[in-house]
């Protein structure tokens, strides 16, 4: 007798991207935003899979605000990593979800973003968000959780990254 095993492992990527209004000269007034877009099923062409969750924000440089995550400034920088340390957050509350699907892939396309946060690069600025980053980062790995990370190349029309590009800018765009 033969045993048929069907096995048929989707799939779990995020795409995470930031953005900044005037990334010149920035400060902590500069807005900023990040997007987020958790997919199931997406085989690797960045077109296919279904929204499982997504979300927005604007980058809070206030210490005081209770969802600071140690930015200093609005921008483009701060936007990515924003939008990763959501990420990772998404895959820590959601443990159970990621165990069905055996791993997850975090895209960004930002090359500094993702060097920072996994060790391989130094920060100069926004080091305290860079070390919350990998704390976090560290805390899902521990948890269990293969998570990996993935550059992908901005604007080349990959559809959830130009989705994550554009919840980024409407997060720059919220007020505060």
């Amino acid at each position: 007798m033969t045993n048929w095993v069907y096995s048929h492992q989707m799939s779990i990527n995020i795409y995470t991207d930031g953005s900044a209004m005037g990334n010149n000269n920035v400060t902590k007034d500069t807005p900023a935003g990040w997007g987020v877009v958790v997919v199931e099923g997406d085989t690797g062409d960045h077109q296919s899979g279904k929204v499982i969750n997504q979300g927005k924000g604007r980058v809070i440089t206030d210490h005081r605000h209770p969802l600071y995550i140690g930015a200093e400034v609005g921008s483009n920088n701060t936007g990515e990593l924003t939008g990763i340390y959501r990420a990772l957050m998404w895959c820590a509350n959601n443990k159970l979800i990621i165990d069905d699907y055996g791993e997850v892939t975090i895209y960004s396309d930002s090359q500094y973003a993702l060097n920072v946060v996994l060790g391989d690069w130094n920060a100069s600025k926004n080091r305290r968000l860079v070390a919350e980053c990998k704390g976090l980062f560290t805390k899902v790995k521990e948890s269990g959780t293969t998570v990996n990370s993935a550059h992908i190349k901005a604007h080349s029309g990959f559809r959830w990254n130009e989705r994550a590009d554009q919840l980024a800018y409407e997060g720059a765009n919220t007020a505060r």
